[in-house]
Formats: structure tokens, C-alpha cells, sequence
């Protein structure tokens, strides 16, 4: 799933973090990518977690799995090794 992050990419990854990666560790992991860019990715997805939440808990849905955990782990992750 690794490859070149060319900024269309980069983009996309942004847009679409789950698809593009799977999970939030493999951001954290992903050598090709700056810790800048790992952290605007990671910021993203917590977002567009936030988000999915929210609005599952507005329609009574309770079966999204949510990821902000994973996100908020990989994201102190990439601080503390910064």
C-alpha cells in the first residue's frame, strides 16, 4: 500500500485517510511521508471520525467503529518521536 506521496496523492490521502491507509499506525510508519504531513493526515481523520460519530449518534446508529482512539494514539505517537 506504500508508494510515492506526489502532492495529488498527499491530497487524496488527506480527503480519505482510511482508504488510503487502514489504519492509523501505518500513517505513523509510512517513511515516505514528513511528520508534517503525517500529522495533517492523522488531524483528518480524527476529524472525519469526529464526524462520523456525531452523526451516527444522531440517527441511533451504533455500529460505526470508530477509529479516534487509534487516531489520538498515532498522533501522540508522532509527538513523542518527533
Amino acid at each position: 500500500m506504500e508508494c510515492a506521496f506526489d502532492e495529488t496523492k498527499l491530497a487524496d490521502a488527506v480527503k480519505d485517510p482510511r482508504s488510503t491507509f487502514g489504519s492509523p499506525s501505518r500513517v505513523v510508519g509510512n517513511e515516505q511521508l514528513s511528520d508534517h504531513d503525517k500529522t495533517a493526515i492523522l488531524e483528518s481523520w480524527m476529524a472525519q471520525e469526529k464526524l462520523l460519530a456525531e452523526h451516527a449518534a444522531e440517527n441511533g446508529r451504533t455500529d460505526h467503529e470508530s477509529l479516534k482512539d487509534s487516531v489520538a494514539t498515532a498522533l501522540d505517537d508522532l509527538k513523542n518521536n518527533s
